[in-house]
């Protein structure tokens, strides 16, 4: 429906298939060539990743997703928020495609 409308798709978040390379349900371009693809990925994942998502996606738009509240109730969250922070510096530096900041996680 996306591609024949002409309407942006987005992917879940990437990060199941660079856990799991042989999951295929990331293959959503491969019988759709015209799709307008947008894909995401968590920001406490490493600018090389984010690099590594574009090269297999070829997306025209990366999404970056934070889960703040998740974070705020973990015992072991990251409650200073400095690899985001961190992250999201090596990000607006290294990507190449627009990048998109999205807060997840409430509902």
């Amino acid at each position: 429906v996306a591609e024949a409308c002409g309407i942006l798709f987005v992917t879940g978040s990437y990060s199941a298939a660079l856990k799991d390379p042989s999951d295929d349900s990331f293959a959503v371009k491969s019988n759709r060539p015209d799709l307008l693809l947008g894909t995401n990925i968590g920001l406490d994942k490493p600018v090389e990743l984010g690099l590594q998502t574009l090269e297999e996606m070829n997306p025209l738009l990366l999404q970056v997703h934070v889960n703040v509240m998740q974070e705020l109730l973990m015992p072991e969250g990251e409650r200073q928020f400095r690899l985001w922070q961190n992250n999201l510096k090596d990000y607006a530096e290294q990507i190449t495609v627009p990048l998109v900041l999205k807060e997840v996680g409430f509902g």
